[in-house]
């Protein structure tokens, strides 16, 4: 007797979608519910852009990476392990990019999932490990690993308490170094217009371990920041730019500024401040101000704090 293959294939092609992939339904048909992942972000001065704040979030792209096995970012693959583009809005929210992936969810059966997160969006990656180019241009922050479930209280976001929600931590991998500009004293010669600050010996090339976000920096390069329409008249600070950069764990950074007026050219970065436990690490912003006259460079009004101005020391440079 023929059978009829069609309709059999019917009859079983729903029940496939619902176990493998996640539904609005909350049951699949087998006493196991399926519940969408929901997450959001915390954390100060959250932007991949040079311009970074303590309240405000710039909107930007980063990469979530999910797992079963705690601890090990390797080989993802399957319902509940992954690596998927991501979306944080200025209202910390985190929306999953692409329509053609199905919404990510919670393991059915209630077991642990695990959770990293990078931004940038990671594009070259390669056995748990992420690589970037720096520029100067774009922070660099990493979530450390969270882990939920499906249950009540367990989920990342949306819990009937709300404390037990755990959002992705961003944090900075990376140093800021903010530039102003003054004439030194009133009436002090001419204009002066500044044109390049150039940081030498930077390491442009990083590798960061998804597991736990440490960074490898190499390449050693300069950094340039170029400037238009930056014209020194007075002691009214001119904000210049910002530059982001890897973090040191001594010594300091060097710079090289061209102006109308000449180039000053290998300035230390020499803060004069005994406090030196925060000096250009992960996550701190360096608030600089060159002093202009026609014939000198000085830098003072030196301030280092996690990404706010704060009290620091002075120094001057004279080339």
């Amino acid at each position: 007797m023929k059978r009829n293959t069609t309709n059999l294939l019917l009859l079983l092609l729903p029940a496939f979608l619902v176990v493998t992939g996640c539904s609005d339904s909350n049951d699949n048909g087998m006493g196991e519910s399926h519940e969408r992942i929901e997450l959001y972000v915390s954390g100060g001065g959250l932007t991949t852009a040079t311009r970074a704040t303590v309240t405000n979030i710039t909107p930007f792209e980063a990469t979530v990476f999910a797992t079963t096995r705690q601890g090990v970012y390797t080989d993802l693959s399957g319902d509940y392990e992954w690596t998927k583009k991501v979306e944080v809005g200025a209202d910390r929210s985190v929306s999953f990019s692409s329509p053609t992936n199905p919404v990510p969810c919670y393991p059915v059966s209630g077991d642990w999932i695990y959770l990293t997160a990078l931004a940038p969006e990671a594009t070259d990656i390669s056995d748990g490990v992420v690589s970037y180019t720096l520029d100067g241009t774009q922070d660099l922050l990493y979530a450390k690993e969270i882990k939920g479930n499906k249950w009540d209280n367990y989920r990342f976001a949306g819990n009937p308490v709300s404390s037990n929600d755990k959002p992705l931590a961003f944090e900075h991998l990376l140093t800021q170094l903010q530039f102003n500009a003054v004439k030194k004293t009133i009436g002090d010669g001419l204009s002066v217009t500044i044109t390049k600050i150039i940081v030498q010996k930077v390491n442009t090339k990083v590798s960061v371990a998804v597991t736990d976000g440490t960074p490898t920096f190499s390449n050693e390069s300069e950094v340039s920041l170029t400037l238009s329409d930056k014209t020194v008249t007075n002691t009214t600070p001119v904000k210049l730019g910002n530059l982001l950069l890897p973090p040191l764990t001594s010594g300091t950074y060097t710079i090289t500024v061209e102006t109308s007026v000449g180039t000053f050219t290998d300035v230390p970065l020499a803060l004069a401040d005994t406090d030196t436990q925060t000096h250009f690490h992960p996550g701190v912003s360096h608030e600089i101000t060159l002093n202009i006259t026609d014939t000198s460079l000085a830098i003072n009004t030196v301030t280092v704090s996690p990404w706010t101005p704060a009290t620091g020391g002075e120094l001057d440079l004279i080339e």
